[in-house]
């Protein structure tokens, strides 16, 4: 079958299998994830353990230890480090790559529960969890009222609000931050303990034996059975005086006639600060695998129906919204893209002055794009920055295919009679447009070769730009041809564009017959070109990733002293009061202490009570941001006594890389604690 009989008869299934395309690469469009970065799974997992009462000296030797040379022999672990603080130790597992986690968590969950029973007998159960993505929070809501105590409000954020917005689909967990957490606490007093000869740990186990439910049997009837349970559960903290802690002589002692059961308020060692003012704040995480903007897009309605039910009582504001800067990245991003295309679509109608072949060449770009989504989606791949950024570098790459076979059959289609030579020329310039993609597709194969985090980066960037190619080729060699061959147009005038095109190629003719006349010559100056161009490598600036402008950034401040909880919020308050001073602040975020209940604060293990950390929005991204930093380090020198380290939020691929704030981390090594 040649070309002419191919086009004929299979005229009506190409228009079909392009009108598939377009249908079914729109609708993938809607159920692909969007996100900055890829969802990448970093093969780590933490394994936290909780020690009560004990010494980081204890914890290391009696918890972290043993546990490290327990993890060191699993099948895939690469490097373990663990970390010992007062009353709890975290232990970081890496995994080479290419490990599947979830056999590595069982593997690692039976191996640690092997071990407990050798490890101290107050020590809790190992819990592990992957320091992914989902653990960093993305939203942050303050909630704030003039009618309702702090205490009170607390409850009513832990038992209505909190779950409320937890059932928000790919929200992973929300995280009460600040306030005054309720509690009810129990005063003994010691000479009425000595008097029943009661101790604190006989107190102890009788409240946490007694505040349960209990099953107690069954009860049938003719057509049913009943479970029958003892309600021991205490619903008034004044129940508790009443508690039976043991008799003697036939007389019962109450826990009411050694100690005072009071209602009051956690001690203190965290707190959230937003422009001066305490708060409290509900901090949103996000599940792996769900398209933020969605989710704060359900989140944004949340908030509004919550401040229409709690009107006049409760108010929620946004504090911060990490999806606000991933749109801004991605709008601009699609702008390029599109400023891409129009200048595409300017210079091909400029060299072939007819709209109707110019707008047949443009139409293969969003056709290719449209049917890279439906592989995007078979890949579970999301629209990020890697991937759009492929879009960008394959658009000028995209219209190549088109442009070479309209360029070929061009002058025919004048012709009334172009139908024979018409596909003798398509017949010469399809081979050539095959191998033309194919060796620009060959190029991206060495990926395939690359290992590790690279590998997973970079093949999302060239499968866009390979799929996206591969249908342009389809679309060259099917639509095109089909259209072009069907086309028939009047004789163009001699416009300015047709004009330019021919003085552009008299110039090259002449350029090219003097260069060839001169060729020693050039060949030196080529020569010079290619020895400087590899001296100046050296003088280039190398980085693997340029940075992206960002709106904030973070001052971690660490008291070297350790001092109350109430000294780091005075010191906190003067700061912040500093850095609001300045008009080039917009927000100033201040998280003080330690939430015990922060799973990523347990994992970092920098926070205490003698910390803080400031995040402080700026009114707008670049470089005015690091000149703030240059007049703020400046004016905190006078603090001799606190440590400061400024942090900007690197680019995101770049974190995705490093996984740290900071751009170098130096360990130290000793056997004397002491010495270190």
């Amino acid at each position: 079958m040649n070309l002419k009989d191919f086009y004929s008869r299979n005229r009506i299934p190409i228009y079909l299998t392009v009108l598939s395309i377009l249908v079914f690469g729109s609708i993938s469009l809607f159920y692909i994830d969007l996100d900055l970065v890829p969802d990448i799974e970093y093969p780590e997992l933490a394994v936290i353990t909780y020690y009560p009462n004990a010494s980081p000296e204890e914890v290391k030797t009696l918890i972290s230890m043993p546990m490290e040379q327990t993890t060191l022999a699993l099948r895939g672990v690469k490097t373990v480090n663990s970390l010992s603080r007062d009353g709890v130790s975290v232990l970081r597992v890496r995994y080479r790559w290419g490990e599947d986690l979830s056999i590595a968590y069982i593997e690692l969950r039976e191996k640690l529960d092997l071990l407990k029973s050798f490890l101290p007998r107050e020590s809790k159960r190992p819990v592990i969890i992957h320091p992914g993505a989902s653990l960093d929070a993305f939203s942050g809501i303050s909630v704030v009222s003039s009618s309702i105590d702090a205490r009170s409000l607390f409850l009513m954020c832990k038992s209505d609000i909190q779950p409320f917005l937890e059932k928000i689909p790919g929200v992973a967990g929300v995280d009460i931050l600040g306030g005054e957490r309720p509690q009810v606490k129990v005063l003994v007093d010691p000479g009425k303990l000595v008097k029943y000869n009661i101790s604190v740990s006989e107190i102890r186990d009788v409240l946490s034996s007694s505040n349960k439910d209990f099953p107690v049997g069954f009860f049938k009837d003719e057509k049913n059975e009943y479970v029958v349970r003892l309600d021991g559960s205490v619903k008034d903290y004044r129940e508790l005086e009443n508690i039976v802690l043991k008799e003697e002589d036939k007389k019962l002692v109450f826990l009411k006639d050694v100690a005072e059961v009071y209602y009051s308020t956690e001690e203190k060692d965290n707190a959230v600060i937003i422009d001066g003012e305490n708060a409290l704040m509900l901090s949103i995480r996000r599940q792996p695998g769900f398209n933020i903007i969605r989710v704060s897009r359900e989140i944004d309605g949340k908030i509004r129906s919550l401040n229409e039910r709690y009107s006049g009582r409760l108010a929620f504001n946004t504090v911060f919204d990490e999806s606000f800067q991933i749109k801004k990245s991605l709008k601009d991003l699609v702008f390029a893209m599109i400023l891409g295309v129009f200048f595409t679509v300017i210079s091909v109608y400029f060299f072939l002055s007819n709209f109707k072949v110019s707008f047949l060449i443009i139409a293969t770009v969003p056709l290719s794009i449209i049917g890279t989504f439906i592989i995007m989606k078979l890949a579970h791949q999301s629209i990020n920055l890697l991937t759009l950024s492929g879009f960008s570098l394959g658009i000028g790459m995209i219209v190549d295919n088109s442009v070479i076979v309209v360029t070929a059959v061009f002058d025919l289609l004048y012709d009334e009679e172009k139908e024979a030579r018409f596909f003798t020329r398509l017949k010469k310039v399809v081979p050539a447009v095959f191998s033309a993609t194919l060796t620009t597709v060959v190029v991206f194969l060495p990926v395939l070769f690359l290992t590790g985090i690279l590998k997973l980066i970079f093949l999302q960037m060239s499968m866009v730009i390979v799929t996206s190619l591969l249908f342009s080729l389809l679309f060259s060699v099917t639509l095109v041809p089909v259209f072009l061959s069907r086309l028939k147009i009047k004789k163009r005038k001699v416009g300015f564009s047709v004009r330019a095109g021919n003085i552009a190629q008299l110039l090259y003719r002449k350029a090219l017959v003097f260069i060839i006349k001169r060729k020693a010559v050039f060949t030196w100056i080529l020569a010079a070109a290619f020895v400087s161009g590899v001296f100046s490598y050296g003088l280039v600036d190398k980085r693997f990733l340029e940075s992206i402008p960002k709106d904030h950034f973070f001052i971690r401040m660490f008291i070297k002293q350790q001092v109350p909880f109430e000294y780091t919020v005075r010191v906190t308050d003067h700061i912040s009061g500093m850095i609001r001073k300045d008009i080039r602040v917009s927000k100033v975020i201040v998280s003080v202490g330690i939430d015990r209940d922060d799973t990523m604060a347990n994992i970092d293990g920098i926070y205490g009570v003698n910390t803080a950390v400031f995040k402080i929005y700026t009114g707008e991204a670049g470089e005015d941001m690091y000149s703030l930093i240059r007049s703020l380090r400046k004016n905190l020198e006078p603090f001799s006594g606190v440590d400061f380290i400024f942090t900007v939020p690197d680019n995101p691929v770049q974190k995705l890389l490093s996984r740290s704030d900071f751009d170098a981390v130096i360990k130290i090594y000793d056997p004397s604690a002491d010495y270190l």
